[in-house]
């Protein structure tokens, strides 16, 4: 899932904490930290929107992914020009 909204509002967080500080092979976790107390501090209802939101985008491309495996064209006109 990608928000623009929810990716500055990590990185803000993240750079507000000092965590942009700490050695590059630390960041993913303390980004994936940041982003865990944002979500939590959220309303259920937002929680759940989102939850929703990423069960339908995994699969649609578990789907795209079966299509693939299978042999079917893609659906994307940039995977079929290749």
């Amino acid at each position: 899932m990608s928000h623009l909204d929810h990716k500055s509002k990590v990185e803000a967080k993240f750079i507000a904490q000092g965590y942009d500080m700490k050695p590059t092979v630390q960041h993913l976790n303390l980004r994936r930290q940041v982003a865990e107390e944002l979500l939590n501090a959220e309303s259920l209802s937002v929680q759940n929107a989102l939850q929703t939101e990423a069960a339908e985008q995994l699969e649609r491309e578990l789907e795209e992914w079966r299509d693939m495996k299978d042999g079917l064209p893609s659906p994307d006109p940039e995977a079929q020009a290749l």
